[in-house]
């Protein structure tokens, strides 16, 4: 068998947002939740975003822009709503004229200038810059807007504005109110805001240096990475800060927010949760805690070199085969025949490039399968290498399934939604089996680390290979769709969006039930035999003491700072409303899904929460129907 040469696993794969199957949720106290708000009622205008009255956490109800200059004839005045926390709008409806005569960027500037009153913001078209452009199927057209000041991204801080038939009929997203800071200028560099980070991660992760096929595996250039951006954190006061993206190892990814005119850290949270009951918080920090005189400790790492990809000449092409899965069914898999090896590699879907492509190794938009070997992803022995065959027969139950379930997972996406791979654009779509912890023991869980799917063989709460599940692998692979759509940001209500979007459409590719990982879950840990239910997010317990329990609606919100501020936890309350759409009458999954795809792709931004989820929703559902 030959090693994997890891450099090849970031083709054509892209971003950065990483997550997980949550598995058992540690023992806490529920947290009083937020206040609950209903708003008012308003009349539809065209186009419609019809908003009955419902339970949102902001207290502004619609605030009409009557002053507004250029408003179409005989429609109402322009509305906001305004965000409590910000004084911003997060939503602006009503239908304005864009002048066909004028180019689209001084189309958007003079939308901008018309609402400048109320988006609080000294120049909106020197502090809004466009980002992306996008038709979609339907002809609308979507504008993303990247918050700016003084040329310096505000973090998290993005709008989309939207147009049909000529006319901007919504703008939608969060941001701030203009900065106002005097000067961009940072005081401490960034190769030094880079080493407060590396030396504080060390403290809870293994930091390795990492070689260039590690760096090739982690989809970045180097291990720490600073980006000089306006941060708010909790007090709301903006700093100018550097935004340092750490990667201390192959499976762990943090943000850290280091102030760059006082070196203080101000915040930092994970972006991936691994292993069970290992949950992360939001941290705050004491500007005292680090020195600038502070050395990370570093072990060296590299992965196997000895012996690197042979190349085997000649390329025979794709062959199919019939092996047996987890499930003990027996699938129809796609491999591939380099000289007299076939490889667990699909080259026959639509997004496959054949005249960029060397094989066995260098396929590009191709699945595929390879095996960790039982080694970790933290350690200096970590290796991958391909799953091969002499004569195409297969007895790799464990390879099968991971295989056969990413080719379902890419159908679906390519069939629902028109879309091509994880990426939109063709991108490899990689699966590692036999994945296991820092200490050699069975991982109790699957990942996604932005760039491939990582499944363990369970350990306690998991009694079978994840690999197993199909809505385990759907719902990992559908982190790398999220990331390369809305991008939500892993904490808070966003990152719950995020891992509320994974199991919806984990659910909808193993579409017989509600539940996730009901094939592979010990009822000794989860009494119901699910992981999650998107049905009855209280799967059976009674508060957030029980294994398994989510809340299933706003007032019963976690609001601590384990898991991320809630991702996993309040993901239930999003899943709810899913299964209840889809469950509304003559709605039905197949039009709920296509509905919460459009919302995910056209209508959410890096900050969303759970109130921009529901105004997209209904504005993706009047779009379509």
């Amino acid at each position: 068998m030959k090693n994997f040469h890891l450099t090849f696993l970031a083709l054509f794969i892209s971003s950065f947002a990483f997550g997980q199957m949550k598995t058992r949720q540690p023992k806490t106290t529920n947290h009083a939740p937020f206040k609950v708000e209903d708003l008012a009622p308003v009349q539809p205008i065209s186009p419609a975003v019809p908003l009955a009255a419902s339970q949102f956490f902001e207290k502004q109800n619609f605030w009409s822009i009557a002053s507004l200059p250029k408003p179409v004839s005989g429609q109402p005045d322009l509305q906001a709503l305004i965000s409590e926390e910000t004084g911003t709008p997060y939503l602006i409806r009503g239908a304005m004229n864009a002048d066909p005569a004028k180019a689209l960027n001084q189309q958007v500037q003079d939308y901008l200038i018309s609402v400048k009153s109320v988006l609080k913001l000294d120049d909106p078209t020197l502090e809004f810059q466009i980002k992306k452009t996008e038709i979609d199927e339907l002809g609308y057209q979507h504008i993303r807007l990247q918050q700016q000041w003084m040329g310096v991204p505000v973090h998290g801080s993005e709008a989309i504005l939207h147009e049909n038939n000529g006319q901007f009929y919504l703008f939608n997203g969060r941001f701030h109110q203009s900065p106002k800071l005097a000067n961009v200028t940072p005081a401490i560099q960034p190769e030094a805001a880079e080493q407060l980070a590396l030396t504080d991660v060390s403290n809870t992760e293994t930091v390795k240096t990492l070689t260039p096929d590690d760096l090739h595996l982690v989809n970045t250039t180097q291990q720490a990475k600073a980006e000089l951006v306006i941060f708010y954190p909790t007090n709301n006061d903006p700093h100018l800060t550097w935004h340092v993206t750490v990667v201390p190892n192959i499976a762990s990814r943090y943000s850290y927010f280091v102030d760059a005119k006082t070196g203080e850290l101000l915040s930092s949270h994970s972006e991936i949760c691994k292993i069970a009951g290992h949950l992360h918080g939001v941290r705050q920090f004491d500007s005292e805690q680090l020195s600038f005189n502070d050395k990370v400790v570093a072990t060296e790492c590299s992965l196997p070199t000895d012996e690197l990809p042979t190349f085997l000449p000649p390329v025979d092409g794709p062959a199919t085969a019939n092996a047996t899965d987890l499930l003990g069914q027996s699938r129809l898999i796609n491999t591939y025949k380099v000289g007299s090896t076939y490889f667990f590699v699909d080259a026959v879907e639509a997004m496959f490039k054949p005249a960029q492509s060397s094989f066995p190794d260098g396929g590009v938009g191709v699945i595929w399968t390879i095996d960790a070997q039982n080694t970790s992803p933290e350690n200096n022995n970590f290796g991958a290498v391909h799953i091969t065959s002499s004569n195409n027969s297969w007895n790799n139950p464990k390879a099968v399934s991971a295989h056969y379930h990413a080719q379902k997972a890419y159908e679906y996406f390519k069939n629902t939604f028109g879309r091509n791979s994880i990426n939109g654009i063709g991108g490899n779509i990689v699966s590692l089996i036999n994945v296991v912890e820092s200490d050699n023991s069975q991982m109790d869980n699957a990942f996604w680390n932005g760039q491939a799917m990582f499944y363990g063989n369970g350990n306690q709460a998991f009694t079978a290979p994840l690999a197993k599940a199909l809505d385990v692998s759907g719902h990992e692979m559908s982190h790398g769709v999220i990331q390369a759509t809305a991008n939500l940001e892993y904490l808070n209500e966003s990152g719950a969006l995020n891992e509320s979007f994974a199991d919806i459409f984990g659910a909808m590719i193993d579409r017989d039930d509600w539940q996730m990982g009901e094939d592979i879950t010990n009822t000794q840990f989860y009494p119901t035999g699910a992981l999650r239910d998107l049905s009855n997010p209280h799967n059976g317990g009674n508060s957030i003491n029980d294994d398994g329990w989510q809340p299933a609606h706003y007032n019963e919100k976690y609001t601590g700072n384990q898991d991320n501020g809630g991702v996993h936890i309040n993901s239930g309350i999003v899943n709810k409303a899913f299964f209840l759409f889809a469950n509304n009458g003559s709605v039905g999954k197949s039009k709920a899904e296509k509905v919460y795809y459009r919302a995910l792709d056209q209508y959410l931004t890096k900050s969303s929460n759970f109130v921009d989820c529901r105004i997209a929703v209904v504005q993706a559902a009047t779009d379509i129907h």
